[in-house]
């Protein structure tokens, strides 16, 4: 990122994604598969998963954020303000398409991987290279990352 220290020492981010694999590999030596970008464990946390297979959740308190179907529903993050009137709530409507990207980012970066029926014949396209890329794996019809270090990077390919 721009005018961050790893722009003006880029070393930096090799060195922290090195320490990053090796603490990876560490935790898995452990016994603790990772299922998302940021969990591991012996179990997978249900709680967890309802976001990145994308259901709707209930978003309660001040700042807590909610979402149903396509609208995304966002609280005042003012505690006072809240208390005062806990109603007054902005609404954001995503496009279809906005789904699309979302469960893209969502999938590549949880092992519940994105499903080939929500993409259009160019991203099907695009994830068949990074299949022959050997960046993603293709089981039935779910697309499956390999590296969620490569997550972001991937789903960016995708547009």
């Amino acid at each position: 990122e721009e005018a961050t220290p790893f722009e003006k020492k880029p070393q930096m981010s090799d060195e922290k994604l090195h320490l990053t694999k090796w603490l990876f590999k560490e935790i898995e030596k452990k016994g603790f598969k990772q299922y998302e970008i940021s969990n591991f464990g012996s179990y997978r946390s249900k709680h967890n998963y309802g976001y990145w297979e994308y259901k709707d959740y209930i978003g309660v308190g001040s700042g807590a954020v909610g979402k149903l179907g396509l609208n995304r529903f966002y609280p005042t993050s003012d505690v006072e303000s809240y208390i005062k009137n806990p109603l007054d709530i902005d609404v954001e409507e995503l496009s279809k398409d906005d789904r699309v990207i979302e469960q893209i980012f969502l999938g590549l970066r949880s092992d519940v991987g994105v499903d080939a029926k929500i993409l259009n014949k160019e991203q099907i396209k695009q994830a068949e290279i990074l299949v022959l890329e050997d960046k993603l794996i293709k089981e039935n019809s779910f697309y499956y990352n390999k590296d969620f270090l490569l997550a972001d990077e991937i789903a960016l390919f995708f547009g």
